[in-house]
């Protein structure tokens, strides 16, 4: 959905916050944008709601994420979702977590040649975040493992 108004990378964030924060199933937020100063400027979004242990990311969707950030230096994505609390959580209280899934979907981004080198470049990229016990967090690391082997099949 396009908006009337194109938002600050921040106001992204925290909207999304607000929306998949407390729910009780997961939500996927998608805002697309492009690089502006020191911000990013969010001109489309996407919301999904998912399970209470999932939320898909639609093909089509996974599609217009990478054509939006491959066909410009500047544009930037963002995938924000949520986990809703559970019994581990309420124990622990901790930080965002990213799970297996969550890495596993960076991985697969971070080994795209044209969004690698874009990274590395300094331009655009997508960045993933999750929201979990009242925090939201960006997640970076993947899983090193997974991309070295996924590297190593690439190269076969």
């Amino acid at each position: 959905m396009q908006l009337n108004k194109v938002i600050n990378r921040n106001d992204f964030i925290a909207g999304s916050y607000y929306l998949a924060g407390q729910a009780d199933v997961e939500h996927l937020v998608v805002g697309l944008g492009s690089k502006h100063r020191n911000t990013v400027r969010v001109s489309h979004v996407y919301h999904g709601v998912g399970g209470t242990h999932s939320v898909s990311v639609p093909d089509w969707l996974a599609r217009a994420i990478q054509t939006h950030v491959e066909s410009s230096y500047g544009h930037e994505a963002f995938v924000l979702h949520n986990h809703p609390r559970n019994e581990i959580n309420a124990v622990l209280d901790n930080l965002p977590l990213a799970s297996s899934a969550d890495r596993a979907m960076m991985v697969r981004n971070a080994l795209r040649p044209i969004t690698a080198i874009k990274s590395l470049m300094g331009g655009g990229r997508v960045r993933f975040f999750l929201v979990e016990n009242g925090y939201v967090r960006e997640f970076r690391t993947p899983n090193v493992v997974a991309l070295w082997e996924q590297a190593m099949a690439a190269t076969v």
